[in-house]
């Protein structure tokens, strides 16, 4: 049975979704979606990015965009707002880029 008080939620796009407003999960990931990259070699690895939290919205974009376009790299992921216990720095949050995949 439907609960006729239970609100309807909007569906929301991935592309939608800003790291600064996510709080139910700690990660956004993006994948590539397009175009080649190099095959992962011993000296791969992931890049952190770590961004001033007023900024976060803005590079994420920028870099979900590259990567999804297959320009960065295979995968990336970015750090939310939902309060983290590992975070080392609460005015910052991290951006992972994994160059191979």
């Amino acid at each position: 049975m439907i609960n006729p008080r239970r609100k309807k939620l909007k569906p929301v796009s991935i592309d939608d979704l800003k790291p600064s407003k996510v709080t139910d999960a700690y990660w956004l990931r993006s994948e590539r979606k397009c175009g080649e990259y190099p095959e992962h070699t011993a000296r791969g690895g992931k890049w952190l990015i770590f961004v001033p939290v007023l900024a976060i919205d803005e590079v994420w974009a920028k870099i979900s965009d590259a990567t999804e376009r297959g320009i960065l790299g295979g995968s990336s992921k970015v750090a939310t707002a939902r309060p983290n216990p590992n975070a080392a720095n609460p005015k910052t949050r991290v951006i992972c880029v994994h160059p191979a995949k």
